[in-house]
């Protein structure tokens, strides 16, 4: 749990060299969605695929710091899964626990990335 905690409280400053200031078209679109679940709660699963280095982890660094703007610090979840499997954990456990320390009263944005590591 430790881990899990740590993880959240540090979650800015792993993003942040992700978080760059130029946007590509795609990045417009996304936070049309962000927005429309945060003021209307339309919520979207949206998959974004592409080979490594196209920019998927910007794009989810922009939208976190995008959303964490616009609503609660602690809504707003970004996983890498890859991260995850090094440190031994599950996804459903890091969700689980997330529920429990954060207790969100609402419902969250949680962006998965290198989802690859969890097939």
């Amino acid at each position: 749990m430790t881990i899990i905690v740590e993880h959240l409280l540090t979650q800015p400053l792993l993003l942040q060299p992700y978080n760059k200031p130029e946007k590509r078209d795609l990045y417009r679109w996304l936070i049309s969605r962000v927005d429309s679940y945060i003021e209307r709660g339309k919520s979207d699963t949206i998959l974004l695929l592409g080979v490594r280095g196209v920019g998927k982890t910007t794009l989810l660094a922009q939208l976190y710091f995008y959303a964490t703007s616009k609503m609660p610090q602690n809504h707003v979840l970004y996983l890498s899964l890859d991260r995850l499997q090094t440190f031994g954990l599950d996804l459903l456990e890091v969700l689980e626990t997330y529920k429990r320390i954060v207790k969100p009263e609402k419902a969250i944005i949680l962006l998965v990335d290198e989802v690859q590591h969890e097939i």
